[in-house]
């Protein structure tokens, strides 16, 4: 969360797009440790996870033209 001066939501996700975590509005200069499974993370802008409603074990899936999300 260095340089990043304003709060934000955080999805982490493993190799398959399965969100392992989440962590909501994470206030700037703070320390957060991944789990060890995480493939990646998404950086959103704050109450994005709130307003779509993404929970644990949501997938997320991307390609070269779209994003969704798989339940």
């Amino acid at each position: 969360m260095f340089f990043v001066f304003f709060p934000i939501d955080i999805l982490l996700l493993d190799a398959d797009g399965v969100i392992l975590d989440l962590k909501e509005n994470l206030c700037p200069f703070r320390n957060y440790f991944f789990p060890k499974k995480a493939f990646t993370f998404i950086e959103l802008p704050r109450g994005f996870i709130k307003k779509f409603s993404l929970s644990r074990g949501d997938r997320i899936v991307w390609s070269k033209k779209s994003c969704f999300l798989r339940r």
